[in-house]
């Protein structure tokens, strides 16, 4: 998992809560100790970050410190434009614990990545918000888009693929209408 993630779900946290309802979806979020690091130094101006800095351990709990990562792969990884220490480390810990996905928010990364590593996973809270409405955990997904939206800047176009590619997986068909209606941020964020 990226920081930027835990940033923004850290900051929606009094206007909607993303932590419970990651629970849903994973078993548990695996954070790199560099990660951790980088979320923990935000945390004077941001005490919001306390909820999760206070619940990470290295067994047993929701939040799992995660020190067992590629060491090849980090190094590697740290070299490439785009991709900073924490996100090498979240992708060599993938590659050793062979997770299926990386979560992060972070373009950069995630297009970096893409050209580096294309046998990465990697999915973005708006495949979490997918994944959250599509299975019915979430009864107001335009409400969690307008939140989510106001601390990231996405597009509608990033939205639908997200949609898509959820649904793909689920084999759940969704129309064209309803992927128009489910990704319209003109409609969404206007409410």
């Amino acid at each position: 998992m990226d920081a930027t993630c835990l940033i923004y779900y850290s900051q929606l946290k009094k206007d909607y809560d993303f932590f419970p309802k990651l629970r849903l979806l994973f078993k548990s979020l695996l954070i790199p100790t560099e990660i951790k690091n980088e979320f923990a130094r935000g945390a004077t101006l941001e005490p919001e970050r306390n909820h999760v800095l206070d619940n990470i351990r290295t067994k047993g709990s929701f939040y799992t410190l995660c020190t067992s990562y590629d060491m090849l792969t980090k190094v590697l990884l740290e070299t490439t434009k785009g991709i900073d220490r924490g996100e090498a480390e979240a992708v060599a810990q993938h590659k050793q614990v062979k997770t299926r996905f990386v979560l992060a928010d972070d373009k950069e990364f995630i297009k970096a990545i893409a050209i580096a590593d294309k046998h990465v996973q990697v999915i973005s809270s708006l495949h979490v918000i997918a994944m959250l409405d599509l299975l019915k955990y979430e009864a107001n997904a335009p409400h969690v888009i307008r939140h989510f939206h106001s601390v990231y800047k996405f597009k509608s176009k990033e939205l639908h693929a997200a949609y898509k590619q959820v649904a793909s997986w689920f084999g759940i068909t969704l129309s064209k209408k309803e992927l128009s209606n489910k990704c319209s941020l003109s409609k969404i964020l206007s409410k």
